[in-house]
């Protein structure tokens, strides 16, 4: 639903500034970006094991454990990224998309990691 209003509200902005009402697309866009994040993160702390929504990956679902500690992981790290996103989308230049798109991979590649070192713990038990 997040995507969809977030898609939504970028369709309207490219409508609305069109006529040249001088408004910024790409820092509207980077701001509700960041948001985006932010609400995703805060709702994967909460969320339970699931097909649909949440970090799918095979060996989060096959446990409860190791998908309860990665959310609680993840959406921290999530947040984390939101913030940069809001942080750094006035500034100009490519920074401005290096930084937050770099800690966005960082977070998934370091929850990645991190649950899969929970599987492989967790079945060795």
């Amino acid at each position: 639903i997040g995507i969809v209003l977030l898609l939504l509200a970028v369709h309207w902005l490219i409508v609305v500034s069109g006529p040249g009402h001088g408004i910024s697309v790409g820092l509207v866009v980077k701001l509700s970006i960041g948001v985006l994040f932010l609400v995703i993160g805060n709702v994967l702390t909460q969320v339970r094991p699931n097909y649909t929504f949440g970090i799918r990956f095979p060996w989060t679902l096959a446990s409860d454990v190791v998908w309860r500690k990665t959310h609680r992981l993840g959406g921290p790290l999530f947040v984390v990224s939101g913030l940069l996103f809001v942080a750094f989308s006035p500034v100009p230049g490519i920074v401005s998309a290096v930084v937050p798109i770099g800690s966005l991979i960082a977070s998934v590649v370091i929850t990645a990691a991190y649950s899969y070192r929970l599987f492989e713990k967790e079945k060795q038990q």
